[in-house]
């Protein structure tokens, strides 16, 4: 196995990645985009190491202001993140379709790239959906004021986008989420109809931090590496 750190620049900050390889000269084929707080690009280092055995190369990257990559939390926001997600898509092969997988925030940046990127497959954890009025706003500025409003995500700007969506959708929910609501689910899955193959997966007893539940649950850890790997086929 190789992991090799990458470094490029967005917007004067420079973001660290991780290609997790079996050799120097794979690569990648598939990109991991974190969620907010404390996340950074490790928090799925542990799929990345074991999509390995299924010939599955991966970048993960962490955000501005996260993780080893320059600038302040407070000082980014979703439409930065997403500038930086679009810089890191161009790291990745183009002999493979494209695969992206989203977590909590995340899920949020990779909807929004389907207005512009042609993606094969995509697969969200614990996705978190916003209203549209949040996307330019730092997130010290104004940012939870909005997302902290009752059923705002039902104002979100990714429906159009999903709604053309012809690719491939899948979806991880810890079936204790306490972050996610039920709806968003749901709303989800009804934006979704012309998704090519789609399917939702429950997991009993998990809660919103999926990855560090799934770290800590090796056999059900496998089960999803292998849902993951036989979706990409």
């Amino acid at each position: 196995m190789s992991t090799k750190k990458i470094e490029f620049n967005v917007l004067n900050e420079k973001i660290a990645g991780l290609v997790v390889s079996k050799n120097d000269a794979d690569m990648p084929s598939f990109l991991f985009v974190h969620g907010g707080g404390g996340a950074d690009k490790y928090r799925t280092l542990y799929l990345a190491e074991r999509l390995l055995s299924h010939d599955i190369s991966t970048l993960a990257f962490d955000h501005s202001g996260s993780g080893e990559s320059t600038g302040l939390l407070e000082n980014s926001s979703l439409a930065k993140r997403y500038d930086e997600a679009l810089e890191a898509i161009k790291f990745l092969t183009k002999d493979k379709p494209l695969t992206i997988c989203g977590s909590s925030m995340g899920a949020y940046i990779i909807l929004k790239l389907l207005e512009k990127e042609n993606v094969k497959n995509l697969i969200l954890f614990c996705p978190a959906i916003y209203d549209a009025r949040a996307f330019s706003l730092k997130f010290n500025d104004g940012f939870t004021d909005i997302i902290r409003q009752k059923e705002s995500w039902k104002n979100s700007d990714i429906f159009s986008a999903l709604e053309k969506f012809n690719g491939n959708l899948l979806v991880f929910i810890g079936k204790e989420d306490e972050v996610i609501p039920e709806g968003v689910i749901e709303l989800l899955d009804k934006s979704s109809q012309n998704a090519r193959k789609k399917e939702i997966v429950v997991i009993p007893n998990c809660p919103h931090k999926i990855h560090t539940w799934l770290s800590e649950h090796k056999d059900i850890t496998d089960e999803v590496v292998e849902k993951i790997s036989e979706f990409l086929k």
